[in-house]
């Protein structure tokens, strides 16, 4: 994943939980199709070799983006998919603030 790639789907995750919590629902699920297109993940299209040349920041960003994701889906009544947002978030970044962050979502659930 690019890091422009990596900062552009946490800016699209931001804006899609603060349109979310402003009531508009079709941007905010616009906004998390933006951030997901944007952000690769481990199941993704890259191979499991790839993966492991995959930057600590770049794993950050992705939690990061998984989290927001995941904050935004909340406020739209999404339990279920937001679940998955944060399982991935919380693979992508085991040790770090936003896996952790991730995983106290998922025990809030």
């Amino acid at each position: 994943m690019a890091l422009n790639h990596a900062f552009r789907s946490t800016l699209w995750a931001q804006r899609a939980w603060a349109l979310a919590l402003l009531g508009r629902q079709e941007e905010a699920r616009e906004a998390i199709d933006e951030a997901s297109q944007l952000s690769l993940k481990p199941d993704g299209d890259l191979s499991a070799i790839r993966w492991a040349f995959v930057s600590r920041l770049e794993w950050q960003r992705l939690a990061d983006t998984c989290w927001l994701s995941g904050m935004a889906l909340l406020a739209l009544n999404a339990a279920d998919k937001a679940r998955e947002h944060f399982e991935d978030g919380s693979h992508a970044d085991p040790k770090g603030k936003y896996g952790s962050l991730c995983r106290k979502q998922l025990a809030l659930m």
